[in-house]
Formats: C-alpha cells, sequence, structure tokens
C-alpha cells in the first residue's frame, strides 16, 4: 500500500530556494534564476513560481528589481535559527520520557488526511502519548505516521520505541527533518481530554498540529497535540518585512 504525501507545490519551491540561500548556493548579492528558469526546474507554472519568490520576498530572503529580477539579501535580521524550543523538545523527546497510552491503526481524519497529504479514511498510524511535569499532566501527544513509514522505523508496535521517532524515521527514511508547518486552534477539551490532562472541563485547550516535512516536501508524521491553555505560553519571534 503506498502514499505519497505532497506540500504544495509553492511551498515546495520556497523552502528549497530558502535552504539555498542558507547554505551559501545563493550568496548576498546574487541573482536568484528568472521565474521561467524556476518554474521550468520544478516543473510548475511561471504564477506558482512567483508565488514562492513572492513568500521569500515578503519573509526578507530577497528583493526584487524590476526589469532584473530577484536579489539574494541573506538571512534576514532577527529571523529564527532554529524551531521554537516547544517544537525541538516535542520532536527530539524519548518516547519512554512520557506514558505510552496506546499504538493503532486508524483511519485519517479529514484534519490528518490533509496534513500527511493521504486520502481521507487511509489507513494511518497513531502513536498516542501523556505526557507529564512536576505537577502533573501537561499535554497529549498524538503521532500519526503513513503505514510504511511507522512499519520501517518499527513505530507500528504497541511497546514504546527506543530513541525518538525523529531519530528512527530520518535513519529509516534516509533523509532528514527539514521543516515544520504549524496549526494552532484554541478549543475546549474533549471529555476524555479533560479527564486524562486532569483540568476543568469549562477551560480551554490550545490544539495543535505539527507535521514535519523531508527536504522534498514530502510528509513523515503529523504531531496533534492537545496543551491545557493555562499551563503553557507559546513564544515565537519572527522578522517582519521591511
Amino acid at each position: 500500500m503506498a502514499f505519497e504525501a505532497k506540500l504544495s507545490k509553492y511551498a515546495v519551491i520556497a523552502s528549497t530556494l530558502q535552504g539555498r540561500i542558507e547554505d551559501g548556493t545563493y550568496a548576498r548579492g546574487d541573482w536568484l534564476p528568472s521565474e521561467a528558469q524556476i518554474a521550468a526546474e520544478f516543473n510548475a507554472s511561471r504564477q506558482t513560481a512567483v508565488r514562492a519568490l513572492n513568500i521569500l520576498k515578503q519573509d526578507g530572503w530577497i528583493d526584487s528589481q524590476q526589469g532584473k529580477g530577484y536579489v539574494v539579501r541573506g538571512r534576514p535580521a532577527g529571523s529564527r535559527l532554529g524551531a521554537p524550543d516547544y517544537i525541538e523538545e516535542l520532536l527530539n523527546a524519548e518516547e519512554t520520557s512520557a506514558r505510552l497510552l496506546g499504538v493503532e491503526a486508524v483511519l485519517a481524519s479529514p484534519r490528518v488526511a490533509d496534513a500527511l497529504g493521504v486520502k481521507e479514511n487511509s489507513a494511518v498510524f497513531e502513536r498516542r502519548r501523556l505526557v507529564s511535569g512536576a505537577r502533573g499532566p501537561v499535554a497529549l501527544s498524538t503521532a500519526y505516521l503513513p503505514v510504511q513509514i511507522a512499519v520501517a522505523a518499527s513505530a507500528d508496535g504497541s511497546d514504546p520505541v527506543s530513541g525518538n521517532l525523529r531519530d528512527r524515521i530520518e535513519s529509516t527514511r534516509g533523509t532528514r527533518f527539514d521543516f515544520v508547518t504549524e496549526r494552532i486552534t484554541a478549543r475546549p477539551p474533549t471529555a476524555d481530554e479533560a479527564e486524562l490532562l486532569k483540568m476543568d472541563p469549562s477551560d480551554s485547550v490550545l490544539w495543535l498540529l505539527l507535521t514535519v516535512h523531508a527536504p522534498d516536501g514530502s510528509s513523515l508524521v503529523t504531531y496533534d497535540v492537545v496543551l491545557p491553555g493555562d499551563r503553557h505560553e507559546l513564544v515565537d519571534s519572527f522578522a517582519l518585512g521591511s
């Protein structure tokens, strides 16, 4: 059973070009290939290439000059060098550091299917964990993996994996966790969530959906994370366009 998980083409183009700026392939002051050349390289329309370039321009990575093209500005001042701490902690946590509530094959909900780029009601593996701190439960974290990724990483069994999912997926897929897309919603907890997190059902939770992508834009794993709103503060920083 094969699953193809692909990010939007413009996001793949933007991520790839940004990566080339970060690794020095395109240095400050260099001119990027033309819109037509970028479209041809990625087998995309010119409109898609322009959309990707506009994202990089808005984020401060490049600038445009009419009649000449796009010039590299380098890393935007004040841009984040890495993921926020709470994401790094989630991705690098040893699985045995939390209570494993269960592992099972489930049908992908519309939210999970959209994140992983699979068909709704496709089979995926779900690994559900309860994370606790000194003062009790602090998060419910559920990882959803396409079947072939879970099987290859030996993450389809009912026992906690040694190490963390990141290392297992990267080694078995021969790729790396390159970038994350994040969605955050506030909502009331379900009855099950309120009981596990020992919180008042009338309080709110932060509902995060974090999807990890390989350099080619394919989705490797998505994390559905529920955080009691009164026990967490999510802090981020980012550059503003000039």
